[in-house]
């Protein structure tokens, strides 16, 4: 996991921020959470998906997180292998409140292609169905010279289980020139809800 600069990166997130690193591309609030497990799964080739395990300070309940960087294409191949590896997680803490955020790599309109109507239970079973965060907004947050608007980042909360305060994709600063990525920063407030 990370490529060049990732070191680097990672130090500059946590003095900017105060975050901690809880490895796997995922930062926390250690005032608010605690890492309980970590993990990861091997997607398609050498790509990768990281998983944490955190409780939540205040009230002892668990939340899973998982960040993912998709190879292009194998779409369905890839959603399968994500999908089941969750579920598994998801049997064996308890079904907690569960979120999934990653470069899918599906090419341009991620939203219309299999894979994610495969993980928002739009087509086939998947084992763990999620709700797009940004469903309404369905502009880019990818863009380079050869596609300039292309939509293949997301953020997935698990369906029934999460209450969206805010949700908005940055793209300012994006672009194949852009100041920071060709990637936009997708920002959500969620708020977990627990079963009784």
């Amino acid at each position: 996991m990370g490529g060049w600069g990732y070191q680097e990166v990672e130090n500059l997130v946590s003095e900017a921020t105060g975050l901690s690193f809880a490895g796997g591309s995922q930062f926390f609030r250690p005032q608010s959470l605690e890492v309980v497990e970590t993990d990861w799964a091997k997607l398609v080739g050498g790509y990768w998906m990281s998983m944490v395990l955190y409780k939540h300070k205040g009230t002892g309940n668990h939340i899973l997180f998982y960040d993912s960087h998709w190879k292009h294409g194998h779409g369905m191949k890839q959603a399968k292998i994500i999908s089941e590896k969750i579920q598994k997680d998801r049997e064996k803490y308890g079904s907690p409140p569960t979120v999934l955020v990653g470069d899918t790599n599906q090419f341009c309109k991620g939203y219309e292609l299999e894979a994610i109507r495969y993980l928002t239970g739009r087509e086939g079973s998947s084992p763990v169905v999620f709700a797009d965060v940004h469903e309404e907004d369905k502009g880019r947050s990818f863009s380079d010279t050869n596609n300039p608007d292309c939509r293949v980042d997301f953020i997935l909360a698990s369906t029934g289980q999460w209450s969206v305060v805010h949700a908005s994709i940055d793209r300012v600063s994006m672009g194949a020139w852009g100041a920071a990525s060709d990637h936009a920063p997708l920002l959500a407030h969620l708020v977990p809800i627990f079963a009784d």
